[in-house]
């Protein structure tokens, strides 16, 4: 649950700044009285950014229905900076080096969450949901 709150608010965060990114666009405007014209930049949202925001807001709607359907699964995710004993999963788990895996610091990717399965393996319904 907290991650997806973080998630939803950098998502609120970066979509904050796209309202104030604006272009301006010369515009022409007429005096009431004197029927004289002149140029004023208006200030416009920019069309690259606002033809792509709903479409940004969809793909995220989709992904937290996403993380929203991953509740109640025979696997789950350690963080790999956390020591693997302390994975919190509901199965017990062996110790990283039973695992095959380098260490946190060998590895290229480390910042990417491990996933963990039960000892036995996933069921056959599971395997089929993935």
């Amino acid at each position: 649950m907290a991650r997806k709150a973080m998630w939803t608010q950098e998502m609120e965060c970066l979509l904050s700044v796209a309202d104030s990114i604006i272009e301006l666009t010369p515009s022409i405007h007429e005096l009431p009285e004197g029927g004289s014209q002149f140029k004023v930049m208006v200030p416009h949202p920019r069309s690259d950014l606002y033809m792509n925001l709903p479409t940004l807001r969809k793909l995220d709607a989709m992904l937290l229905a996403m993380i929203d359907g991953f509740k109640g699964t025979e696997f789950w995710y350690v963080d790999r900076g956390v020591m693997v004993e302390d994975s919190g999963g509901p199965f017990p788990s062996s110790s990283s080096s039973s695992c095959g895996r380098p260490s946190v610091r060998q590895e290229e990717k480390w910042w990417l969450p491990y996933p963990r399965v039960p000892p036995k393996g996933l069921s056959e319904d599971a395997r089929r949901k993935l």
